[in-house]
């Protein structure tokens, strides 16, 4: 979710053009693609090669340009890649978590399986705190990135407007925040897991607990995740429109 952004460039160059097509026809492949998997399974699931795949064709397009569209769109493409870094890290702590076995409960026999699953689960929480203070200071990283291209302030300024609308920033920001909420009620669950040991069981994928309070908590915690998801797929549609 975070490749594929609009380019503004005030010279209307064939170069610069074609390198404006080229970002809007992949960025539209990769919004259908990203559409496909949320009406068959429901919920998008990255592929970074892909990713990497269409940052090294734009890196090469970019290569044509010259003069100010070049600066324009080497600052921009800079960006990007500290983007795709910090989402890199984040996708990889999110494989291991799930691999792992998630916070699925039947797959964690012992204290020390639990404090594993928790270790993964703080793994993948730090990744996305990183990638929203990002977010959250694009507009820093934007200006610094663009202050060598010779801009007026103006053309600076729709620069960074275009980049932040094309790559739906405020979506992303609020899907990367529920994330983080997500993350912290696991983390929840696995401290709960931890002080009830002994007094809970799995049936299924589902949890017996002893204590009717620890029961209640447990099913608190499972309804704000819940809740979450779902707003979570809600901005995935919108993000995809």
């Amino acid at each position: 979710m975070f490749v594929l952004n609009w380019y503004w460039l005030n010279e209307r160059s064939k170069p610069a053009a074609e390198f404006v097509k080229e970002v809007e026809n992949q960025r539209d492949q990769w919004k259908n693609d990203l559409k496909e998997q949320l009406d068959s399974n429901g919920i998008i699931q990255l592929d970074l090669s892909k990713s990497d795949k269409t940052a090294a064709a734009l890196e090469e397009r970019a290569r044509k340009l010259d003069g100010k569209p070049k600066a324009i769109a080497e600052a921009l493409l800079s960006v990007n890649s500290k983007m795709r870094a910090l989402a890199t890290r984040y996708e990889i702590a999110t494989k291991n978590f799930t691999e792992a076995g998630g916070a699925d409960a039947s797959t964690m026999q012992t204290i020390e399986q639990i404090q594993s699953r928790e270790n993964l689960a703080i793994e993948v929480k730090e990744a996305n705190s990183s990638l929203i203070e990002f977010l959250s200071e694009i507009d820093i990283y934007l200006n610094s990135a663009l202050s060598k291209a010779g801009l007026t302030l103006e053309e600076s300024e729709n620069a960074i407007q275009s980049y932040k609308k094309g790559a739906n920033i405020d979506i992303v920001l609020a899907i990367r925040k529920l994330d983080m909420q997500i993350t912290k009620d696991m983390i929840m669950v696995f401290n709960l897991l931890k002080r009830e040991f002994g007094n809970w069981r799995t049936q299924g994928k589902n949890v017996i607990f002893d204590r009717s309070l620890a029961a209640t908590n447990f099913n608190a915690v499972g309804k704000r995740i819940d809740d979450a998801f779902n707003k979570q797929v809600q901005l995935q549609k919108q993000f995809v429109r």
